[in-house]
């Protein structure tokens, strides 16, 4: 009996520090943000950012909004942090 309840014991705690598995729909999913260069104002202007699972559509995307480049992101994290320092026009302005 012991050695049951040591056993149920160390699946517990294997389970909690265990990390998620993705979803299968999130793998190959990768976040991107188009940016273009506004010469009158001398600043880069940032779309919303979007979810694509492949770079042709991303720059397909990009492409029909206007703007001339496509940055590609693995996660949320990494996204916020690019953007405050590289999307320097204010995002209510208009072009």
């Amino acid at each position: 009996m012991k050695t049951l309840l040591t056993s149920v014991m160390a699946m517990f705690v294997w389970l909690l520090f265990v990390p998620p598995i993705p979803a299968p729909a999130q793998i190959g999913d990768v976040y991107v943000v188009c940016r273009k260069f506004i010469a009158q104002r001398n600043c880069y202007k940032c779309s919303d950012y979007f979810h694509v699972r492949s770079e042709d559509e991303a720059k397909k995307k990009c492409g029909k909004k206007g703007y001339s480049e496509a940055n590609y992101f693995g996660s949320m994290g990494s996204l916020q942090r690019w953007i405050l320092p590289n999307c320097t026009c204010d995002n209510d302005e208009e072009d």
